[in-house]
């Protein structure tokens, strides 16, 4: 989960919030997030890579948490269809049982994008 705090969520989040007019950046900050976001779903391409989950033969917090970020991946920009693991670890999360989008789980009122 720290991978994901500090690889993954930070450029994904960024230029969401960029996006969505709530974080103000220049051209060449944009772009070095979305390289770096890049980068992140790469190592998680690669940490999927015959498997279903992150860690063990099951869903654990950390495929929980890892999904958390990765919907809202298409927000900031990043489409992760060229990702086959990673969108496949999307859909086996999403066909969990109780599952749930992050922005669901917020009162509509607090929402923003």
């Amino acid at each position: 989960m720290y991978w994901d705090f500090d690889r993954l969520a930070p450029p994904i989040y960024r230029l969401r919030g960029q996006r969505i007019g709530v974080r103000q950046m220049n051209q060449a900050t944009a772009e070095m997030y979305y390289a770096e976001g890049l980068a992140a779903l790469g190592v998680l391409e690669q940490a999927l890579a015959g498997r279903d989950w992150l860690v063990g033969d099951g869903p654990t917090i950390a495929d929980i948490d890892v999904y958390g970020v990765l919907d809202y991946a298409e927000a900031g920009g990043f489409d992760v269809a060229p990702f086959a693991n990673v969108a496949a670890f999307m859909k086996r999360a999403q066909a969990l049982p109780g599952f749930g989008r992050p922005l669901d789980l917020i009162p509509k009122e607090n929402r923003k994008g």
